[in-house]
């Protein structure tokens, strides 16, 4: 028998509102988002980013650090930056995490980009707690070259975690 490791309630969200949230313990995951995912591939990672979340520690870390992450000045400043490192790392853990569960790689960068299109203007118009849309594609895409790489050269898929050690959130 395994060790407990990623214990995670995920839950469905029934509103139509196209959004995912983990709290540490839960993943929630709104039907609207269900619905937009386009492949399975894509559910997976979009359910092992927020994963990530929990496996990292990102709100206890977010708490700690003091970070806002709701409200007028959440998505500006120190606290936009702190969590925008989180994303950025859920991104790349939940990358490995959907290709060790045998899911494509690949899947999460084409989501972003079919989001990008169906909402042109809300990534020029939103905040900076999260990635910009083609920031983001373009880092999904170089680590779906990296697990390729070690696929390929038969390395084990282990994420880099410096990685997340140098951007962790740190404090006020």
């Amino acid at each position: 028998m395994g060790a407990p490791a990623c214990a995670s309630e995920i839950q469905l969200d029934l509103s139509s509102r196209r959004n995912a949230d983990a709290d540490g313990k839960r993943i929630t995951v709104s039907q609207g988002l269900v619905d937009f995912a386009g492949s399975d591939d894509e559910l997976a990672f979009l359910i092992s980013h927020e994963l990530s979340h929990n496996l990292l520690g990102h709100r206890a870390l977010l708490d700690a650090s003091k970070t806002n992450r709701s409200g007028l000045f959440a998505g500006v400043g120190a606290d936009a930056a702190r969590i925008r490192s989180t994303e950025e790392q859920a991104d790349y853990y939940g990358l490995y995490v959907a290709a060790l569960a045998g899911y494509d790689v690949r899947a999460a960068s084409n989501f972003w980009r079919r989001w990008g299109r169906e909402f042109p203007l809300g990534t020029l118009l939103k905040d900076r707690s999260h990635p910009a849309n083609a920031d983001r594609v373009a880092e999904l895409d170089r680590a779906a070259d990296e697990i390729e790489a070690k696929r390929r050269s038969g390395v084990k898929l282990m994420p880099i975690y410096e990685a997340f050690i140098q951007g962790a959130p740190s404090g006020p």
